[in-house]
């Protein structure tokens, strides 16, 4: 007996998890017959395959050790790297039973569940496609939850893998990016999709989405694992959320590749298959750095996102935040979800196996096809001359074809009645699926109709025969009566000569019944094969009726495909002229059309020349009145009244900014006006424009609250650009500035009486104002504008 060591449960044993630890529960033998997909088994690694890891069902990963048993489940893996097997491939004739590999999830796999109630379900959904495993889906994933959860603020994310095998590890990274909830297939009570396409469209994927529904989620982020066309029924996922009737109004896809090439050949194969989503653009390998997402963009026309550049992020949260995902779409459409299907769980006693091949096929099948095969291969229809066999031979043998044909027919029923019970829950037309039967079975019955009516000219000539032979019999019979009437001295009274000719006449009268009784049951058999020829033509019509309304339903979306894509034009054109407009406004300096700005000096001088002003609209921008040069009030309030008109109409270009110190007031006669912290007003200027009592210079306390102001609104301007990503003239003003210096000069320590160094500050604040007056609009304006 093979001492155990520890006992671990896989990755798939955690929707029981409390069931199996904390409750007993028995190991039993099962026969082979009883196997079923989902049922949970106990394995004995036995260390053949080398070294192995198992994923617990917290997510951990365990390497295992020789004699460790493992709690597992038996189900399917067909994914196009690493491992591919299937349960049903284990040979129960090895004992004990083993299995050659195990998949890291514990798939040899899980049991199923079943969820009581129906949910109707708005879903808005950002869902990952690949073109194959290991592309980048859940990485991608990880950082869309990121964004539209801890950047975007969106107050509840819902996450799905919808297809792949049971791995759980894909789930906690989901949990760790942040979604609020997280869902797959093993909640649901299915190891892995690797299964029939009907059975997880009718089971698995309506109880994903009941499960989603139930979380009042604002926005849902899905993975669809493998490729959408492997056997995990990703293209189910996709008929659903993008084509059916009951499909989410707001569907966005993103698609992951290992190289730009396969981006172009999965959108390709996606769009052939009628699948026309909006694409936000592509991520995973095939925009691992710059050189390959600028592939992406040439090859595809699609935006490429490299989830491990800062910058890249930046794109895509602009991407996501422009179509809204935490905002909530209800316009009226559902999606019904259906409960899943139930099943036994069971308990095998099994090692890990050898795969070997399957045994058998349908025997009964095989059979019908053979016999099928034999009669087609009857093309030359054999005459009465050429036929060797006997009448009985032949009607054994169109009494083992009609044998076939009817089981053949029945099959077919059953199946139709199967496909009607399915399609009429889903309101669609079943598939055409016998159709092939149904003319090979018309065929054999065609051909050996001919065959029985050269069986019957076959018995014609015979009989014909045994007549001419009877006839000859009786004239013989004949003449010795009458040879016994003429002659009755010379009657033959040997005994054998009677016996013999009676023995003749009892043969012929059996053969001649036995005649009789195989042509009555020929006559039955061809009246059989009538009827199933009558019922075949009228199967016959109905499939072509069926054929007929298909190529009516193929042609009107077809249509509907042209419509879809002439509007699609349009409105790509219209998003082409918008985006022209957009850059016009992006080179326009809105601010030095009213207001243009004149420094007499060139670059580098940072002292005023004696007589020489900074001009605003021609006025001259001074500190004080200068007789000799004919510079007086009026022009330095009306200068300084510029100046604040530009301040003021720059801040309306920007209404995110404001000052909760200073505000100015520029329309005021004579001069400009600032109100500090909404209590004293300072002039910008004079109030008095004649008299010579007032001071000669404008009060220094204005000029020092004006170029706060100004410091203030620059600095909100710049770190604007900074997050919008928006190009300026340049990227400072010429003079650096703080709200009590400029060029490195501190306005509080200047005393009235320093009128070089205040004519300086003016200068500085001229040339800083000029700056100002050639920015660009702000990214916000000019979508405002647009």
């Amino acid at each position: 007996m093979i001492k155990c060591n520890n006992t671990y449960y896989g990755s798939l044993t955690r929707i029981a998890d409390a069931d199996l630890k904390t409750r007993p529960f028995t190991i039993e033998k099962a026969p082979r017959s009883i196997w079923a997909t989902g049922d949970y088994i106990v394995g004995l690694y036995v260390g053949q395959g080398g070294e192995a890891n198992l994923e617990l069902s917290d997510g951990s990963i365990q390497p295992l050790k020789l004699n460790d048993l493992v709690v597992g489940a038996l189900g399917d893996r067909a994914a196009t790297y690493e491992i591919v097997g299937t349960w049903q491939l284990i040979d129960e004739a090895s004992q004990p039973v083993k299995m050659d590999m195990i998949c890291g999830s514990d798939l040899h796999e899980g049991f199923w569940a079943r969820r009581e109630n129906e949910r109707d379900a708005s879903l808005q959904n950002n869902t990952t496609c690949g073109s194959s495993m290991s592309s980048g889906k859940t990485f991608t994933g990880r950082s869309i939850i990121n964004i539209v959860k801890n950047d975007l603020g969106v107050k509840r994310v819902a996450a799905a893998k919808f297809t792949g095998a049971g791995y759980n590890q894909d789930c906690l990274q989901f949990s760790e990016a942040g979604a609020d909830f997280v869902c797959d297939f093993v909640d649901v009570g299915c190891p892995s999709t690797a299964m029939p396409a009907d059975e997880y469209r009718e089971s698995v994927l309506p109880a994903i989405l009941t499960l989603l529904a139930e979380q009042d989620a604002d926005v849902i982020v899905g993975e669809v694992g493998a490729s959408p066309f492997e056997k995990y029924n990703g293209v189910e996922v996709l008929k659903e959320l993008l084509v059916s009737d009951s499909r989410p109004e707001h569907v966005y896809l993103v698609l992951c590749a290992s190289d730009a090439y396969g981006v172009v050949g999965l959108r390709q194969v996606l769009e052939s298959e009628g699948f026309m989503t909006q694409i936000l653009g592509v991520s995973g390998m095939a925009a691992c750095n710059a050189a390959a997402a600028d592939l992406v963009k040439r090859v595809s026309g699609l935006q490429a996102f490299n989830l491990k550049d800062p910058a890249s992020i930046a794109d895509l949260r602009m991407l996501l935040k422009n179509n809204n995902p935490s905002r909530s779409f209800n316009s009226g459409k559902k999606t019904i979800l259906h409960p899943s299907a139930t099943a036994g769980m069971g308990m095998l006693d099994a090692s890990f196996v050898n795969i070997h091949s399957p045994t058998d096929a349908n025997n009964k099948n095989d059979i019908i096809d053979s016999i099928l095969s034999d009669a087609l291969s009857h093309n030359n229809h054999v005459g009465a001359s050429n036929n060797k066999g006997t009448l009985q031979e032949a009607s054994t043998k169109m009494a083992a074809y009609a044998e076939a044909a009817m089981e053949m027919i029945q099959e077919a029923e059953n199946a139709d009645n199967i496909s009607a019970e399915k399609c009429s829950s889903e309101k669609h037309f079943p598939p055409q699926q016998n159709g092939p039967y149904y003319r090979r079975i018309g065929q054999a019955i065609e051909v050996y109709s001919d065959l029985i009516l050269d069986e019957s000219v076959a018995y014609d000539e015979a009989a014909s025969s045994e007549e001419e032979r009877s006839s000859s019999i009786r004239k013989i019979l004949s003449r010795i009566v009458n040879l016994n009437n003429a002659e009755t001295n010379m009657i033959v009274s040997d005994g054998d000569e009677d016996s013999a000719i009676q023995w003749a006449i009892d043969s012929f009268h059996l053969e001649l019944e036995a005649l009789a009784s195989a042509f009555h049951d020929q006559e039955e058999e061809l009246r059989i094969l009538q009827s199933l020829m009558q019922d075949q033509n009228i199967r016959s019509r109905s499939i072509s009726e069926e054929e007929d309304r298909a190529m009516e339903a193929l042609n009107a979306l077809e249509i509907d495909t042209h419509i879809f894509g002439e509007e699609s034009h349009l409105v790509t054109k219209q998003c082409s002229d918008v985006m022209g407009e957009i850059d016009a406004l992006s080179k326009v300096q809105l601010s030095s059309i009213p207001f243009h700005i004149d420094v007499d000096w060139g670059e580098g001088v940072r002292t005023q020349t004696v007589g020489r002003y900074p001009t605003i609209n021609n006025l001259r921008l001074a500190y004080r009145v200068n007789q000799k040069a004919g510079l007086g009030r009026k022009e330095i309030c009306a200068a300084w009244n510029q100046a604040a008109q530009l301040i003021t109409f720059t801040s309306g270009l920007n209404p995110s900014f404001s000052s909760s110190n200073v505000r100015i007031i520029p329309l005021s006669y004579p001069c400009a006006k600032i109100v500090f912290e909404g209590q004293s007003v300072h002039n910008l200027g004079w109030e008095a424009l004649d008299g010579e009592d007032e001071s000669p210079h404008v009060p220094s306390l204005s000029i020092t609250l004006f170029l706060a102001l100004l410091s203030e609104l620059s600095d909100h301007i710049i770190n604007s650009s900074e997050r919008n990503g928006a190009l300026h003239a340049s990227t400072s003003p010429p003079f650096p500035m703080t709200t009590t210096s400029i060029d490195s000069v501190d306005v509080t320590c200047l005393g009235d009486t320093d009128t070089a160094s205040w004519s300086s500050v003016v200068f500085c604040i001229a040339v800083n104002l000029r700056w100002l007056s050639q920015l660009v609009l702000p990214s916000d304006v000019r979508q405002v504008i647009i």
